[in-house]
């Protein structure tokens, strides 16, 4: 049985295993987030969003209530 569990197994699976373990990852990093609201003329603004700025505070009072954040962070 044990010799079963062997022969499905080769070196290459060992390679692949072994690269997959010592695979160094990105440092995570975290961006401010760009403020488009007070960056943006009117006009650049409903360029990108397709909304007027008062549409969209007026959309803002509307939710306001529902709206939470868990921290204080961005993401």
């Amino acid at each position: 049985m044990l010799g079963d569990i062997d022969a499905m197994f080769d070196d290459d699976d060992d390679a692949e295993i072994v690269e997959f373990l010592e695979y160094e990852r990105r440092p995570y990093i975290v961006r401010e987030r760009e403020d488009f609201f007070h960056s943006l003329d009117d006009i650049d603004f409903f360029v990108r969003f397709r909304l007027k700025k008062i549409t969209v505070l007026y959309i803002l009072s509307l939710i306001e209530e529902e709206l939470e954040s868990v921290t204080d962070s961005y993401y």
